[in-house]
């Protein structure tokens, strides 16, 4: 009885030693970069792309496969195709563990520096960038090669990892505001704001509607104060009369972080190049001050009887921002300037659900998202890139980097650019003739708010920046998400996130959630506190077997 115990206890520690060390992550052999690639063979590839819902988009995708496969007949591509980046990233995340990762796939830096978390999981790409036969320059293509000088190279380096090229990109966007002219007009006759206070807020130039050249964060919360009270008017008066009212909706949460955060000078995020270790360091009194201010903006108050309103809303706790400002339900709204085909009283596209209505037409202006200094223009840069994945037959890995090299061509950037507001990546796709026509749109054959937008990613590549791309980065993201959801989120809560206090619980569930290293000189990681769990209760195992060993031997010697 008392082996079977000491058996019994000892089996329990040996579980617990396995299950603490059953997170293995996958891996495969170094990619070596072959001097030539065998087109003798047949190859197929799978490329993971994104499309949620643009038709012209997914015909281009259709299109290109079908003429890269004229090109090279002995390469055959599937296309997977989702409607989000983010099921994208988690089925990557899924299919290395079970080995079997796409070969060509549209992912963002940040995600493919988790894919990484697997040696040699995706292809540097250097050596095939600098390959003589089928690189960049490459004299062995079957196309004209796109030119080693030719992807701008703020856009190259935004994939760049460890010092190392991931990622090509594909086509890049920024973020924009979008504003309803009409509705911002009828606020200024109404006489809810003034022309002569825009100099108070920052705003130097302005249309004859009233909006500003670049708008202000102190100018944007002027004319949300100033939209409620009209609202209490019932300016406009066609507006839908829901429960809730928010001048202001925000799409993506931890951009509004990261864009504002970078604006005002605050720390967000820290990277060693040397070491090649990055850490959260958004954990302070700043970002306390930040989202304290935010709460209380978005705490709901009583206007026209049952109608609450807070001054914004972002798209986590309401809906997309197009299917609100479509309807005259905000006055502003933040998306990326790819959505602008979504964007506007006329938008080239309509949610399905939303297509039923049909409110008075408007004049949308597109616009730099607000600053805090004119004078020192910050916006992020964003938009899709692509990453090529290991295999173990290097000529599966080159004829995935000769697809994606194509997909880089003038003639697809020049298509897939113009289905939303993207802008192409190369130097020659910008400046040929062709796209040219299309940005100047003279016979009005796109979309107008569309071209804007895209014009705003291109006039404005100077002022874009990118956040450092490191193991966790994805997940920092995440939790500045995390935070702003809450504070928006508890809108019903009038004295809820108000507090350091209340700040700091929210820090520790952002920290735990993501399991983030940070400034603040805690690892809270899930893994390494159940980590400590499972060693400290190996510990206490083993400490019994001996307490036990030791007084049953006393007992023996009695």
């Amino acid at each position: 009885m008392n082996k079977k115990i000491i058996l019994s206890l000892s089996l329990l520690s040996i579980s617990s030693l396995f299950l603490a060390s059953c997170h293995k992550p996958y891996s495969i052999s170094t990619f070596d970069c072959p001097i030539t690639f065998d087109d003798s063979k047949e190859y197929e590839i799978e490329f993971w792309s994104k499309n949620d819902g643009n038709i012209k988009q997914a015909n281009i995708y259709t299109k290109t496969i079908e003429e890269f496969e004229k090109i090279y007949p002995n390469i055959k591509v599937s296309n997977r195709v989702y409607t989000s980046y983010d099921t994208i990233y988690k089925d990557v995340i899924t299919n290395i563990s079970s080995e079997t990762p796409p070969n060509v796939c549209v992912s963002y830096p940040d995600h493919v520096a988790t894919y990484l978390e697997n040696e040699n999981i995706v292809v540097p790409l250097d050596g095939l960038m600098a390959n003589s036969s089928y690189g960049l320059d490459g004299s062995d293509l079957l196309y004209k090669p796109i030119g080693s000088s030719n992807i701008i190279d703020k856009f190259l380096n935004e994939g760049t990892i460890d010092r190392y090229h991931y990622t090509l990109p594909f086509v890049r966007s920024s973020e924009a505001l979008y504003i309803n002219e009409t509705y911002l007009k009828m606020i200024i006759d109404g006489g809810y704001l003034s022309l002569d206070d825009y100099a108070s807020y920052g705003i130097t130039s302005y249309n004859s509607n009233g909006t500003p050249d670049i708008p202000t964060w102190d100018w944007l919360w002027a004319c949300c104060d100033a939209c409620i009270e009209a609202k209490k008017n019932g300016i406009p008066s066609y507006s839908k009369n829901d429960p809730t009212f928010y001048p202001f909706i925000y799409k993506s949460s931890d951009n509004w972080m990261i864009q504002e955060f970078m604006q005002l000078g605050y720390d967000y995020t820290s990277y060693d190049v040397f070491t090649k270790e990055g850490k959260a360091t958004l954990f302070n009194d700043n970002t306390k001050d930040f989202l304290i201010d935010l709460s209380k903006k978005a705490k709901l108050r009583e206007v026209l009887g049952n109608v609450k309103t807070g001054l914004y809303s972002t798209f986590d706790v309401t809906t997309y921002p197009a299917n609100m400002f479509n309807q005259w339900e905000v006055l502003f709204c933040t998306d990326s300037t790819a959505g602008a085909t979504w964007m506007g009283s006329n938008a080239e596209l309509v949610e399905q659900a939303y297509s039923q209505y049909n409110p008075d037409s408007f004049e949308t202006a597109v616009r730099v998202i607000p600053q805090h200094d004119i004078n020192n223009e910050k916006m992020i840069s964003q938009g899709p890139s692509l990453c090529i994945f290991n295999d173990s037959d290097p000529d599966i890995v080159v004829a995935s980097w000769i697809f994606a090299q194509y997909l880089l061509t003038d003639s697809v950037q020049e298509e897939y650019s113009s289905t939303e507001g993207y802008a192409p990546v190369t130097k020659s796709a910008i400046s040929s003739v062709e796209y040219q026509k299309y940005l100047l749109n003279e016979d009005n054959s796109n979309y107008q708010v569309k071209i804007d937008a895209t014009k705003l990613v291109i006039n404005n590549i100077d002022n874009t920046f990118t956040t450092p791309v490191f193991k966790k980065s994805a997940d920092i993201r995440n939790a500045s998400k995390y935070l702003i959801t809450a504070v928006t989120g508890s809108f019903n809560s009038p004295n809820k996130y108000t507090t350091y206090d209340e700040i700091d619980k929210l820090f520790q569930k952002a920290i735990v959630n993501n399991e983030l290293e940070t400034n603040i000189g805690t690892i809270s990681n899930n893994y390494y506190i159940g980590g400590i769990i499972i060693i400290s209760s190996i510990v206490v195992v083993w400490i019994c077997i001996g307490i036990y060993v030791f007084f049953d031997y006393k007992k023996k010697r009695k």
